[in-house]
């Protein structure tokens, strides 16, 4: 019971040393943070963090209300906005502090806490900081509609920023959606076949068909078949430019596995410990492996339509592989390495044709060039 009782002291010191050691290190809100945490739901109150709390408070808000009038005093084009957002930490604080007021400790000291209604200069800057974001957003929409789109979606967020502050009106969400128009990437992404290979009607779809692809981001819309009416940014084209399919191969190999094992040999008729003896299994392995591939090679372009440049060019190959071992044994089955156990009690499968292996390989270097694709152009 004793050492319980001072294992409860100890933490009970630890937690007011931690309040005490946020104010001794100027953080403020982390020992508003803390205090709470700790008297909150709490029926008697521990004077060190009632006390902790009050003084954490108290220099929170001093740290604050210098801040904003030293923002106040600048001519900074965002002291506004910097101020709302002072305004607004200081009210979530106060919104932490203000169920547990009135504030008394279990000896029945009452915290000198007293909250401020800062809710004239919260309306007063949300005006402000709101008209700020609105000059913004009108600048960078007149720059989007030049052609910079990293201006149009900065006019996005400062739009949204304003809709959060102020709330939404018709005019702010056309606005938005003009910020959208402008600042959205449009790539268009095509196929193409060597005119020097010939493939089969499923191969060719397998390869063309990009119908389930998803490729979209948040600013880029991806176009999957070209429409005269739209004009693209980018032009993402996957080529195929040679493949091989293997012929078929199954071999037959004959080996034998050697272990050397120990096994039991009896009990010692004296000492009743048992007896081991070192013995050699031997297991005669066939094996029937069965090998055919399909090799494809192709190449991603990227072009930029507004520069007319190319922007990316790269050998892209893949590789669909069926490979199937199918191995049986006679002897000792403790005689087989690792790899043998794996491989028996597999059998022979029908080899894929032509236009399934071919059809998966070109799945796979789609998926690559794709991927590849996506990677390079999200930075549009």
């Amino acid at each position: 019971m004793k050492t319980i009782i001072a294992v409860l002291a100890l933490w009970i010191c630890f937690s007011c040393a931690s309040v005490k050691k946020e104010l001794d290190n100027g953080r403020y809100k982390q020992a508003v943070s803390l205090a709470v945490s700790k008297l909150k739901g709490k029926k008697k109150k521990a004077p060190r963090f009632v006390l902790g709390l009050e003084d954490a408070y108290k220099y929170y808000l001093q740290e604050k209300l210098a801040q904003i009038e030293t923002l106040q005093r600048k001519s900074a084009d965002d002291a506004d906005l910097l101020i709302l957002n002072l305004y607004e930490e200081i009210e979530r604080v106060q919104a932490s502090i203000r169920p547990l007021l009135p504030l008394t400790d279990k000896n029945g000291y009452k915290a000198d806490i007293r909250l401020e209604d800062f809710s004239g200069e919260l309306a007063l800057y949300r005006n402000k900081a709101a008209d700020f974001l609105y000059a913004c957003a009108l600048e960078n929409l007149e720059k989007g509609a030049q052609g910079n789109k990293l201006a149009a979606r900065e006019a996005y967020n400062e739009l949204k920023e304003m809709e959060n502050i102020n709330g939404s009106t018709s005019h702010i969400r056309k606005l938005q959606d003009e910020a959208k128009t402008l600042g959205t990437t449009h790539i268009l992404i095509q196929t193409e076949i060597s005119p020097k290979i010939s493939l089969g009607k499923a191969a060719t779809g397998a390869f063309r068909d990009l119908g389930n692809t998803n490729l979209s981001r948040s600013w880029q819309t991806v176009y999957l078949s070209a429409d005269r009416r739209q004009k693209y940014d980018y032009e993402v084209t996957l080529v195929l430019n040679d493949f091989v399919i293997s012929p078929e191969k199954e071999s037959t190999r004959e080996y034998r596995d050697k272990k050397e094992i120990e096994e039991s040999a009896g009990s010692s008729s004296r000492s009743n410990e048992k007896i081991t003896r070192k013995k050699e299994v031997t297991a005669d392995v066939i094996e029937v492996y069965q090998f055919k591939e399909a090799a494809v090679k192709g190449h991603l372009v990227i072009y930029d339509r507004n520069s007319r440049k190319e922007l990316y060019n790269q050998e892209v190959n893949a590789v669909q592989r069926f490979e199937n071992y199918a191995s049986t044994y006679k002897g000792d089955k403790r005689a087989l390495s690792d790899v043998s156990l794996k491989r028996i009690g597999g059998k022979p499968l029908p080899f894929p044709g032509n236009e399934q292996i071919l059809g998966d390989a070109l799945a796979l270097l789609k998926k690559d060039m794709l991927a590849k694709a996506a990677g390079y152009y999200s930075a549009f």
